[in-house]
């Protein structure tokens, strides 16, 4: 093998370990994205049930006060006389 072809075998495998070094930094990259994507979704539901969790109270509270309601008319009309 002459000088000329170990030459040309260092040049492709210098090519060929940027070419893997700029593979590995994209993947890296994108692998931080969806890192923090992840972390977006996960504080975004985590926001979604915590609203849930206040929309469900606020509905137990408004239920117990048609409950109230009801039973405030049912005892006006109680006091009503009978035809």
């Amino acid at each position: 093998m002459t000088l000329e072809e170990l030459n040309q075998i260092v040049a492709a495998n210098t090519q060929a370990q940027a070419a893997n070094t700029s593979a590995i930094a994209q993947l890296t990259n994108g692998l931080l994205t969806l890192h923090d994507g992840l972390k977006t979704l996960a504080r975004t539901v985590e926001t979604l049930a915590a609203s849930v969790a206040a929309h469900d109270d606020q509905i137990e509270a408004n239920s117990r006060q048609i409950a109230e309601i009801a039973n405030q008319w049912q005892a006006y009309v109680n006091t009503l006389p009978k035809s």
